[in-house]
């Protein structure tokens, strides 16, 4: 049963951010690839994420319903895009035309509740899993998030770039969305089935009085909060300089989300094998982004002298500009991630 649990979580993982890409590729289509809209993009889905994670524990029984509710989503997401979606355009345009944050207002306000049900999968299918290998207040629950955080970024990471260099390029977006959508729905039944095996207590169970975090507690979790900004801020400033120096190309953001998922899955698989502590992993964070900047500029300069004689071969300029982004990217991101795994001591379960 647990593998059946691995394989759901890779498959939700395989759907949940790609579906970040496939929302910005039909938004942008209409709203217009600009950074804002891009923004608004990531902004909506981190603060759905952040709220579905936060309320998850109260819909433990419900993975299944959570999991078929993203698919029915896409799905009427993309039918009605695909019937009013110029309606809409010449509806939004010239109302936000002046108005930048009007624009991002309406985006977040339409990819919010998938953010959210999409926050659900991780919290949810820790505590499936943790109901087939032993208590839902197991002494260290944090193995099981590890292993079902790991599988679903890296399904995710592997989705994203396979969507923008393969299926999108054969299905178009409402399709793709489609089969994203149809994954959605086949694992939330297989998910009904899953979950009549699990223990009553991970549908029942509340939260104790004891949970309530401490002020100890409290303050580890605004260090959390505080590093946790930082991360977003430097994701926003990788989608910025990715569009500055390679161009405001679509595959840009994909390249970009793909490897902050790989960072996210190294850099927690990293702190759990060196339990270095919040306050190094902190400074080691903050050595990586410095270096990151330094390199900057002598990556750039690479870039333009490679892409110069690779241009020519799509292929290995693709694979030329993934390698630059990698370089200024994939540290920092891995040791922002080790940095939100370790945690302050005193606000780990």
């Amino acid at each position: 049963m647990q593998r059946w649990i691995a394989a759901l979580a890779v498959a939700s993982g395989l759907c949940g951010i790609a579906y970040e890409l496939l929302y910005a590729r039909l938004l942008t289509t209409y709203l217009g690839d600009m950074f804002h809209v891009g923004a608004s993009i990531l902004v909506a889905f981190l603060l759905g994420i952040a709220a579905g994670s936060f309320v998850a524990h109260r819909w433990a029984r419900w993975l299944w319903a959570v999991e078929i509710g993203i698919g029915a989503y896409a799905l009427g997401f993309a039918w009605l895009f695909d019937r009013f979606g110029r309606a809409f355009q010449e509806a939004l345009l010239p109302a936000t035309a002046a108005h930048p944050a009007a624009l991002v207002l309406c985006v977040v306000s339409l990819l919010l509740i998938p953010g959210i049900l999409i926050g659900f999968s991780v919290p949810l299918f820790t505590l499936l899993l943790r109901s087939h290998t032993g208590s839902i207040r197991q002494p260290t629950p944090s193995t099981a998030f590890s292993a079902v955080y790991r599988f679903y970024n890296a399904g995710a990471a592997v989705c994203v770039l396979a969507i923008e260099f393969v299926v999108l390029r054969q299905l178009g977006i409402r399709n793709s969305l489609f089969a994203l959508a149809f994954i959605n729905l086949i694992a939330g039944l297989l998910l009904c089935w899953v979950q009549r095996g699990a223990r009553a207590a991970v549908a029942r169970e509340p939260l104790a009085a004891d949970d309530a975090p401490s002020a100890d507690a409290a303050s580890g979790m605004r260090a959390l909060f505080a590093v946790s900004v930082l991360s977003g801020i430097y994701q926003m400033l990788l989608y910025k300089l990715a569009e500055m120096i390679f161009g405001p190309f679509h595959e840009n953001f994909a390249i970009v989300l793909a490897l902050v998922l790989l960072g996210i899955v190294v850099g927690t698989h990293w702190a759990d094998r060196r339990p270095a502590g919040f306050a190094r992993w902190l400074l080691d964070g903050s050595i990586a982004v410095s270096v990151a900047l330094l390199a900057t500029a002598p990556i750039v300069w690479l870039w333009a002298a490679g892409n110069g004689m690779l241009g020519a071969v799509p292929a290995l300029s693709t694979g030329f500009k993934i390698a630059a982004m990698a370089a200024m990217s994939a540290v920092p991101v891995a040791v922002f991630s080790a940095v939100l795994r370790a945690g302050p001591a005193e606000s780990m379960p």
